[in-house]
């Protein structure tokens, strides 16, 4: 469906994507133009993500989501209930245990201020693996504000998780 491009912008290393949607050629770049370092209450939101999903706290993951939040990753886009994406979640943590990763850590948070209600949020993660090896993950939410804190109500993996991991899985002696 469309190309990705790993580009270096100048010095920061921004990751460049370009995809054709519908005939119409859009480019995007992570930490792109009017992204700014986070406010206090941003970064508190993804230390408490970083922390809950650390811990499979569950409870505590499921309160940082909207009741139905929209997931996106280069396989497509679909709503997910709350319910299905808490189901999922101890799966998710099996699938990165056997590709050997033992820590997912966030390494940047960027934010841009969409309006009053709504924050475009660009996170690079590192994933830690029993090898020594880091990999490199990157992700968007869009976060609306809710009480005091925020929710995600669009998820975006920028890369194909499951290939990621299953390309880092060890492989069966087959000998």
């Amino acid at each position: 469906m469309g190309e990705r491009l790993d580009t270096a912008v100048g010095e920061d290393l921004e990751r460049s994507h370009k995809r054709v949607l519908g005939g119409i050629l859009v480019r995007f770049r992570s930490g792109g133009v009017g992204m700014t370092s986070p406010t206090a209450e941003v970064r508190a939101f993804f230390d408490e993500f970083e922390r809950n999903s650390a811990e499979l706290a569950i409870d505590r993951i499921a309160a940082q989501f909207a009741d139905t939040f929209m997931n996106a990753d280069p396989q497509g886009v679909m709503p997910v209930p709350k319910a299905a994406f808490i189901a999922a979640l101890p799966q998710r943590e099996k699938m990165f245990q056997a590709a050997g990763i033992r820590r997912i850590r966030l390494a940047a948070v960027r934010e841009t201020v969409l309006d009053p209600m709504y924050i475009l949020a660009s996170t690079d993660w590192i994933a830690e693996s029993i090898d020594g090896a880091e990999i490199p993950l990157a992700s968007s939410f869009i976060l609306r504000r809710q009480a005091s804190s925020f929710v995600v109500v669009f998820y975006l993996n920028h890369q194909d998780i499951a290939g990621v991991l299953a390309a880092r899985a060890p492989k069966a002696d087959t000998g």
